[in-house]
């Protein structure tokens, strides 16, 4: 069944046009094959078998909850206590479960850079999203249970498509992605689904801001990716990580907004808690991201890690 339904997929996306890849089926039975991919398509292309695609079609920064509780993740691996000289005197936070050791200083900073950039950086992301300009995409392969497998392999990438877009003004489900080889992917062996959650890391990602009317594409690292699955195939999810504050501040200071950009430095010097400096201060600062994310299919290309190398 899951084949007949990709074949109709494949099809619609394609256009059902005459130079489209076509399914090989008589050649190959993707249920049987000892081959570890489903090489299915006339010009060598494949999807890899037991394997489950999503790609993220929404995301969200957020605050601090009323309680001063913050989802995110501890990137560093320490809880740090107010005052806290790696930190920059900045303690963790706690999460709405009462977990310490959580690392998303922007949502402390929030309150103060929503207003002013929340409503413009969502409608930049997800104008971005739809267009297929930014396709963060998640590969799970080598699954047996989408609920729970002790050993997944998760492949965080940038997609590459010119995607449908549904009534609801978000990416329509099971559309068919190829990796975007211009742009770094990271591989994590050794992943477990659990109860269907998976937590992972590190990653690292980009993510399209727009401040003081400046575009910026801003580089996140050491990230961590929390995907809880859902019945229907689809996913939430948190994804968090470190900007560094001051590659941001420098490159705003040779843009036009370069006189606002110095107004608002010491905002955020004065929040940096990640990547300790010579000079006893910080350069980062941590974040976290809501991300929601449809299914799909990943088409892998036999030149792909040519391409990618």
């Amino acid at each position: 069944m899951r084949w007949i339904v990709l074949c109709v997929c494949c099809c619609v996306w394609w256009g059902c046009d005459d130079s489209a890849p076509a399914p090989d089926t008589e050649n190959q039975d993707i249920s049987t094959a000892d081959d570890p991919f489903a090489d299915y398509f006339d010009d060598g292309s494949f999807i890899l078998k037991k394997s489950h695609s999503l790609v993220i079609r929404d995301i969200e920064f957020f605050g601090q909850a009323e309680d001063g509780s913050s989802e995110g993740f501890n990137l560093d691996n320490i809880v740090s206590e107010p005052g806290d000289e790696l930190s920059c005197g900045h303690g963790d936070l706690v999460d709405a479960s009462g977990a310490s050791g959580v690392d998303n200083q922007l949502s402390a900073l929030w309150a103060l850079i929503g207003p002013l950039v929340g409503e413009a950086t969502h409608a930049l992301m997800k104008g971005a999203i739809n267009e297929g300009r930014l396709l963060l995409s998640i590969e799970l392969s080598g699954v047996d249970d989408l609920k729970n497998d002790e050993d997944v392999t998760l492949t965080f990438f940038r997609g590459r498509a010119d995607p449908d877009v549904g009534t609801f003004g978000l990416l329509s489900p099971d559309q068919t992605y190829y990796v975007d080889t211009e742009f770094p992917s990271t591989t994590i062996e050794k992943v477990k689904i659990q109860d269907g959650v998976i937590i992972a890391g590190p990653v690292t990602f980009q993510i399209p801001i727009d401040i003081l009317a400046e575009f910026f594409i801003v580089q996140v690292t050491s990230g961590q990716i929390k995907i809880t699955l859902e019945e229907d195939g689809s996913a939430t999810g948190l994804l968090g990580g470190i900007i560094n504050a001051k590659d941001v501040l420098d490159e705003g200071y040779e843009t036009n907004a370069s006189a606002e950009f110095r107004l608002v430095t010491p905002i955020f010097l004065n929040n940096t808690d990640m990547l300790p400096n010579e000079e006893g201060g910080c350069d980062g600062i941590s974040m976290a991201v809501r991300f929601d994310a449809t299914t799909g299919f990943v088409v892998h290309t036999p030149d792909e890690q040519t391409q990618s190398e």
